[in-house]
């Protein structure tokens, strides 16, 4: 039991460090070296590896047996990115009113304009429904549709694996399945880039390697510090040479990904394995972030208008400035406050909408 509970506390660490990476990027605007193309080589595989990790030894034999597992690991992030993506939706244009948002910035490669039409709406809902829509605060949402796309469809591999047992053996029937969608997947980089898609069946092997690591975890320790500063140094070096871009399925080659990936969530595991035996204030934390990833990654960009809202009084940014989504004249001690902001700012957001729906029931279940 205590070896389980350390796993479950290390694997914490090791998504809050990535989330930590996440919003040191979404915000770093430095000019001679960047940390998001440092984080970009491993954080998502880093992710989806942790969610393989945590399927576990799941035997899904049936078609019931599919869908309850698809109920309670998908709906939930489902839900919870539908309901924040409507809400940033439906409040755009008082982002607008307010210089939130402007149609001088480029969101991405996207200009955005205030709703204008009841027929706008329409669409945009539908496409948000079915996770084609993005608001600019949302820009990270990708990595909940990346992650519903790739656990239904290992799940649906191992289905297959599972029925197939009997005419050929249920491993061979899963590798296969995971190696022609990340196969594809590659392709699709060369070829036909469908956003949202083809990251997933690229993302799909590292969520199957992490189910094996799973099933080998006593004989894979990450507990080799000079291979953990190895890695750490050839990362440095691939950032120089390579680079990895998952929300367009983007990368240097396959053999760059996976080495990349790989190196990073051998670096991440070894330092939470670290983490987790010392620091006992910090490990806390840091678990508790890891524990409440999905608001970080709901809240972090809007949470960047706090700061830049203290620039602006200041002096340190103009109005115009204001709709920058990862921030403005942050190359500089502001970078701190962003990303104490980014991590610890949406926290806080998640803390009050709970703390308001436990009022809000206790007063209807009273009344």
């Amino acid at each position: 039991m205590v070896e389980k509970n350390e796993r479950i506390l290390w694997l914490d660490i090791a998504r809050a460090i990535a989330i930590i990476l996440v919003v040191c990027g979404h915000c770093d605007n430095f000019t001679t070296w960047s940390i998001q193309s440092f984080s970009g080589l491993f954080f998502m595989p880093l992710f989806i590896f942790i969610s393989g990790y945590l399927f576990k030894d799941r035997v899904i034999d049936s078609f019931s047996d599919l869908t309850a597992f698809l109920k309670r690991r998908v709906v939930p992030i489902y839900k919870y990115y539908l309901t924040y993506e409507l809400v940033f939706y439906f409040l755009k244009n008082f982002f607008f009113q307010i210089g939130f948002y402007s149609s001088a910035v480029l969101y991405g490669d996207k200009i955005i304009h205030p709703v204008s039409s009841l027929g706008t709406v329409a669409t945009d809902v539908i496409k948000i429904i079915l996770c084609m829509g993005r608001e600019p605060f949302c820009g990270a949402f990708w990595f909940f549709i990346a992650l519903i796309f790739v656990t239904i469809a290992y799940a649906f591999i191992r289905f297959i694996g599972r029925k197939l047992n009997n005419i050929i053996d249920e491993n061979i029937t899963v590798n296969a399945g995971v190696l022609l969608c990340f196969i594809l997947g590659c392709i699709m980089r060369y070829t036909v880039n469908i956003p949202r898609f083809s990251p997933s069946l690229t993302l799909i092997l590292f969520y199957h390697l992490g189910n094996i690591y799973f099933v080998n975890r006593e004989r894979v320790n990450f507990d080799n510090g000079l291979i953990c500063l190895i890695s750490f140094i050839l990362l440095l070096i691939l950032n120089h040479y390579g680079y990895v871009s998952m929300n367009q399925n983007m990368f240097t080659d396959p053999i760059f990904l996976i080495v990349s990936s790989f190196l990073g969530i051998y670096m991440v595991f070894y330092i939470s394995k670290v983490l987790d035996g010392r620091l006992d204030k910090a490990r806390d934390v840091l678990v508790y972030i890891g524990q409440n990833t999905l608001p970080i990654i709901a809240f972090h960009l809007f949470c960047f208008k706090f700061v830049m809202l203290a620039q602006l009084f200041t002096g340190y940014i103009s109005f115009d400035q204001l709709a920058i989504l990862n921030g403005a004249n942050n190359n500089n001690l502001w970078y701190i406050a962003y990303v104490l902001c980014g991590v610890f700012g949406p926290l806080a957001i998640d803390w009050l909408i709970s703390n308001s729906k436990d009022k809000i029931k206790h007063l209807l279940g009273t009344s």
